[in-house]
């Protein structure tokens, strides 16, 4: 077991914090279960390759667990090396039950053309031992039907998508009620003002997952004065401490000067940690949409990026994928569509207390339109135009997220309309996907 620092400091996702207790800990004690700790911790923060080394070091040394092969698989993914990254899935298919279904979920998330006839076969195999626990299944069932996708076989596809929606939609329910609760809040603020500074200017990119959030922090991270770091969660914990502290949306219209400046000085703390000398750092977590106000009230200045996906496309590209936390609502179509509706009305209400100043990219054009688009975009952030963000393909940016091969490619339009394919089996909820197309539009100046 770790130690109770070092598993709190994780817990919390203090990763610089659990990396240096752990350096310090594999300095002075000979396990190599520590050593594997450390490389993990590494991955996290975007140091693959480092993470990867140590990963070797640890199995030299005696180390053996079946997740090590797997997240070295999740390494090489990171860094753009399919090849490395399918090898080492496939040596973890040797495994038992559960670390097969991790094993091909991995695949299927890599690429869903990297399963062939012969693994689903295999995947139905472990389907059918009443044994396998069903969060297994899910991931076994998310695999499958993302191979089945790829395949053209939609209707299948869509059935195993239904059957690991339902299964996790029970281990991890949607708390809707405390989500409608806090929409409902943060809308009653009344204003957001600020007279707080900062020597740097972060840039936040926010939406729904799966909008493509991930492509436009790739294109800004490939500029000279721009860093990645990660989804981070401290805005979140910030609020949390708020809500306790007396309410969140209560401080946003009465800020208190002393917690403000406490609060910026510990989210910079924790985003610098990541790189020290960019002028401009990301923090591309896109629940942050429920977090503008604050931003804006620890960092005026913030570039707020606002990544918008057709609703109808967005919905399956959601319901179609494994999320590890954080999504709980992606479990069903309709926890998709309440969702939206909270997204789409709480931008509303940030677009009317702070007009002109968050930039909402239609990702149709950007994917229509990259060299147009991604001018505009390095023009919003202040950002002089840099060839590297023009073409990714060259970009040895390590890549945190599900996207991290994608956004490798060159930008085209094939994924656009891609929702259209499962049209018929999405019937029951058409009608809101396309009112909400409507009021997005509308909201986020798209119909002009």
């Amino acid at each position: 077991m770790l130690d109770l620092a070092i598993q709190d400091a994780i817990d919390k996702g203090d990763y610089f914090d659990a990396i240096a207790l752990l350096q310090a800990a594999v300095a002075t004690q000979d396990d190599p279960s520590l050593i594997y700790q450390l490389a993990i911790n590494l991955q996290r923060v975007g140091q693959t390759q480092d993470a990867l080394d140590l990963f070797d070091d640890a199995q030299s040394k005696g180390f053996s667990d079946p997740m090590l092969t797997v997240n070295r698989g999740h390494a090489h993914k990171a860094l753009g090396d399919v090849g490395a990254a399918e090898e080492a899935y496939r040596q973890a298919l040797q495994g038992e039950v559960a670390l097969q279904a991790i094993a091909y979920w991995s695949l299927a998330d890599l690429s869903s053309r990297s399963l062939n006839e012969e693994d689903l076969a295999e995947i139905q195999k472990l389907l059918d031992l009443e044994s396998t626990l069903p969060g297994y299944r899910a991931l076994l069932l998310f695999a499958r039907g993302n191979a089945l996708d790829a395949a053209g076989n939609y209707g299948r596809a869509f059935a195993d998508f239904n059957a690991a929606n339902d299964i996790l939609a029970q281990i991890r329910p949607f708390q809707g009620e405390l989500y409608h609760k806090l929409i409902n809040e943060l809308m009653q603020v009344s204003s957001i003002s600020s007279y707080l500074e900062s020597d740097f200017t972060p840039i936040f990119i926010v939406g729904m997952p799966r909008s493509g959030t991930t492509l436009v922090e790739q294109i800004l991270a490939a500029h000279s004065q721009v860093a990645a770091t990660d989804e981070l969660v401290k805005l979140g914990h910030l609020s949390i401490e708020l809500e306790q502290a007396g309410g969140y949306a209560k401080f946003l219209d009465t800020p208190d000067a002393d917690i403000a400046i406490r609060m910026q000085e510990s989210y910079s703390g924790a985003i610098t940690q990541y790189n020290r000398s960019a002028p401009y750092l990301i923090d591309k977590n896109p629940n942050n949409f429920l977090h503008i106000g604050l931003i804006k009230l620890l960092y005026p200045k913030a570039k707020i990026i606002n990544v918008v996906r057709d609703p109808l496309d967005n919905a399956m590209g959601v319901y179609r994928r494994y999320f590890d936390k954080g999504y709980e609502f992606s479990y069903s179509l309709e926890g998709i569509v309440f969702h939206w509706q909270g997204y789409v009305s709480l931008m509303n209400h940030w677009n009317t207390l702070l007009p002109g100043q968050i930039y909402h990219l239609d990702y149709a054009k950007l994917a229509s339109q990259p060299k147009a688009e991604t001018a505009k975009l390095l023009a919003y952030c202040g950002l002089n135009d840099e060839a590297a963000c023009y073409d990714l393909r060259k970009s040895t940016q390590a890549v945190l997220t599900p996207s991290a091969i994608q956004v490798r490619q060159p930008i085209s339009t094939k994924a656009l309309g891609a929702g259209l394919k499962y049209q018929k089996f999405l019937q029951p909820h058409l009608r809101q996907l396309a009112q909400i197309k409507l009021q997005s539009d509308k909201v986020f100046g798209f119909n002009k």
